[in-house]
């Protein structure tokens, strides 16, 4: 089993996370990857490789 060297930090950032007006929050992962999350909660992780 794997298990993460950075705790729960991210999860926790990015549950509580709210956007301030209608827009996007936005996380940047390293290479290529992203996470958004909208004003309504919809969150959407970003890997095209």
């Amino acid at each position: 089993m794997v298990h993460s060297t950075w705790d729960d930090w991210f999860v926790r950032e990015e549950i509580e996370a709210t956007d301030p007006g209608d827009g996007v929050v936005g996380w940047y992962l390293g290479c290529n990857g992203f996470v958004l999350k909208g004003s309504e909660g919809t969150t959407l992780f970003v890997d095209p490789y």
